[in-house]
């Protein structure tokens, strides 16, 4: 059974190891799904308050970046929309693999989903699995994450995750603390705030 947990860099650690996308496949991740999907995905993501990297990931697990993708079970577009609780708010399916559409409404649901002290781990699985009546994911035995997944989804969904963040950088953990300013910079700053302050005032 695997364990983990989350780094500060917001990257997931797993059995002490960071694994990310290698090889072909890393820069197929990156053309398919950051370099094409970055920009909406960050707007999205922040609007939502969910981290860039999981919809990246859970893209890149959905539907490889491809935004005409349609599952047989229904879903739709890049994150592969079937759920009502995913589609809240929406009337209609013409318009669902809309890329902005859809990856609004996906970031959403990530959003709703996510409970407090949840790592990518939980979030995946109930985006992928569903849930139980008290919100947490369904419990499997048979899988390597204890949770209910389509086989190699959670993987999937958070290897693509952390390369992300190594893509993009801090940003792609979503809104974090701010790095505090060397000393001599950080006076300076507040030095100009009050010089403007009292021009303004004058």
């Amino acid at each position: 059974m695997n364990s983990w947990r989350t780094l500060q860099s917001g990257q997931l650690e797993v059995n002490g190891k960071v694994p990310v996308i290698g090889g072909t496949e890393r820069a197929r991740f990156r053309a398919q799904v950051v370099d094409r999907w970055g920009d909406i995905v960050k707007t999205d993501a922040a609007r939502a308050g969910v981290p860039s990297a999981w919809v990246l990931g859970t893209i890149w697990a959905e539907s490889g970046g491809n935004p005409a993708a349609k599952s047989s079970d229904g879903g739709y577009g890049l994150m592969q929309l079937t759920s009502a609780g995913a589609l809240a708010g929406h009337t209609g399916t013409e318009t669902i693999a809309d890329p902005a559409l859809n990856v609004r409404l996906g970031a959403e649901y990530l959003a709703r989903i996510t409970r407090k002290g949840d790592s990518l781990v939980e979030v995946a699985s109930r985006y992928n699995a569903g849930q139980r009546a008290d919100g947490s994911p369904h419990p499997s035995s048979d899988q390597p994450w204890g949770y209910a997944e389509t086989t190699g989804h959670i993987t999937r969904v958070v290897t693509a995750a952390n390369t992300a963040v190594e893509l993009l950088g801090r940003g792609a953990q979503g809104s974090g603390p701010t790095p505090a300013l060397p000393a001599d910079r950080g006076a300076l700053g507040k030095l100009a705030l009050m010089i403007s302050v009292i021009r303004w005032l004058r």
